[in-house]
């Protein structure tokens, strides 16, 4: 392939990353707009139950229920984007070979920083630009590229999610209601989302892993020549 296919190539590549970015920054937005919207919502209901003596904490119950569904299902919606995200980098890595832009300045560079354990792979001077695209795509195919910022966000809404839990649990406690309990099954469905999260997308690779891959494409090279 030339310098100029390539060019267009990593264009096209560029468009698509392009969107998916913006496609996870929206849906933030709309996250944070729509759970700010709900707790605004039932909380100025609950105070307004509250001035005549006769408080009705099911709109509390009612608003960390929604809130923590919400919360686990824009995570896993923003990991299921953040693997395709992460399944174009090899596309870069060739392209941006080809092309001849400097290692450091391109996605090998931002790769470097961002996954962490990942530096042997991607800056040892025995791997090829080929060895480094086949040494990504291993690290995609097993999870492991890296979180990349996203396991902060996902701590954060596991946080925010448990302290609404104990919330709710106190307040149906102390209520005696037992249809009540049904709210803490929302809570739940909330934490184990941010479970599936943090446990089945992309995460940092083990040096140890690191190591291994490196191995394989050392001895799949020597088998070829």
């Amino acid at each position: 392939m030339d310098k100029s296919d390539a060019h267009a190539m990593l264009a096209s590549t560029q468009q698509l990353r392009t969107h998916w970015s913006g496609v996870i920054t929206n849906h933030l937005s709309v996250s944070l707009t729509i759970n700010v919207a709900i707790w605004s919502y039932f909380i100025t209901a609950y105070i307004d139950s509250s001035k005549d003596n006769s408080a009705d904490h099911i709109f509390i119950l009612v608003a960390s229920a929604l809130s923590s569904i919400l919360l686990g299902l824009w995570r896993l919606y923003t990991r299921h984007i953040d693997d395709h995200l992460a399944n174009l980098y090899p596309d870069f890595l060739l392209w941006e070979g080809v092309i001849g832009i400097p290692f450091e300045r391109g996605t090998g560079g931002y790769l470097v920083k961002a996954v962490e354990n990942a530096k042997p792979l991607l800056t040892s001077k025995n791997m090829t630009v080929e060895d480094r695209v086949k040494g990504i795509e291993k690290l995609i195919a097993a999870k492991r590229i890296g979180d990349r910022g996203h396991k902060r966000i996902d701590l954060f809404s596991l946080t925010a999610i448990i302290a609404i839990s104990i919330l709710s649990f106190f307040i149906i406690l102390s209520s005696g209601e037992k249809s009540y309990w049904f709210f803490l099954i929302a809570n739940l469905l909330g934490i184990i989302f941010l479970i599936i999260s943090l446990t089945c997308f992309q995460r940092n690779p083990k040096v140890c892993f690191v190591q291994s891959i490196m191995c394989q494409i050392k001895n799949e090279t020597d088998e070829k020549t």
